[in-house]
């Protein structure tokens, strides 16, 4: 006795996915018949005409197949889609908070290795076109997420740059993703007092409370366009877009993110697994 069968049973039986190409396909030969009739005597009226009566009749059935597939592709990237976020929560939910990540921060920049030509570099940061470069990018950064951004302290060099300067952000999860800015950023250029067109390179140190004062994070480079974290061996390109703040510095800070996110979940279950009897 014969099953009643569902309608993804039916579906996914093959005979009824060759059925369904074989009435595509033969639509679209009718179509592409008619449509060069004008140009072709192969078919009489009498054979023309079966063919449009044939693509009437097949056209709801046609268009309700393809609405079907298009249908189907987008419940399968929603599903995928649905699965990474829940997947990406459930992962993120196992990793301990830090006691310090919902808490506000002190953000300090201070000129480096590169003498005159870093404060001048950290001042055009800080300074030149405020909403964009280095201090600023790290304002567009707290506007970006919501965060509060107060200037403490800005001291500058007899040339007119940046020695030091300081803000305080505070905000949801601000100490949580400013913390992966904190170390000594390189910046490669050709600077205003070189005079052979050599590259030159000057760093700048970012501090987050005592966190992160020596290790070598990031290099700016502006004759390559990139810029690269050393610390995931990530690059990307556009400088100046970078500076702002927004999309590329989070997409960047947000894998910073997800690298530590998976170092701490590989430690908790190399833990776990010693724990074992």
């Amino acid at each position: 006795m014969m099953k009643l069968l569902s309608v993804d049973e039916l579906f996914a039986k093959r005979s009824l996915q060759e059925h369904l190409q074989k009435v595509e396909k033969e639509y679209n030969e009718c179509l592409k018949a008619v449509t060069y009739s004008v140009t072709e005597d192969g078919c009489s009226e009498d054979e023309m005409k079966a063919k449009r009566t044939k693509i009437s009749l097949l056209a709801p059935l046609i268009q309700s197949i393809r609405e079907l597939d298009k249908k189907q592709k987008e419940i399968s990237e929603t599903e995928m889609l649905l699965k990474e976020y829940l997947g990406t929560l459930v992962l993120e939910l196992l990793i301990p908070e830090e006691e310090a990540d919902m808490s506000d921060l002190v953000l300090e920049v201070t000129a480096g290795v590169g003498g005159q030509e870093a404060m001048l570099f950290t001042a055009e940061l800080f300074v030149v076109l405020f909403f964009l470069k280095m201090f600023d990018m790290y304002e567009g950064f707290a506007q970006y997420h919501g965060w509060s951004f107060d200037v403490l302290e800005h001291m500058s060099s007899d040339l007119g740059g940046l020695r030091h300067a300081s803000a305080s952000i505070s905000g949801l999860q601000s100490y949580k993703k400013m913390k992966f800015e904190a170390g000594v950023h390189r910046v490669q250029r050709v600077p205003k007092t070189e005079k052979q067109g050599r590259m030159h390179t000057s760093t700048m140190t970012v501090a987050i409370g005592t966190r992160g004062r020596s290790e070598k994070i990031r290099t700016y480079n502006y004759a390559q366009d990139r810029i690269t974290d050393h610390r995931i061996s990530m690059t990307v390109h556009d400088v100046k877009s970078f500076l702002l703040g927004e999309d590329l510095l989070n997409e960047m800070n947000s894998s910073l993110q997800d690298f530590s996110n998976q170092e701490t979940l590989m430690e908790l279950l190399e833990e776990g697994s010693r724990e074992e009897p």
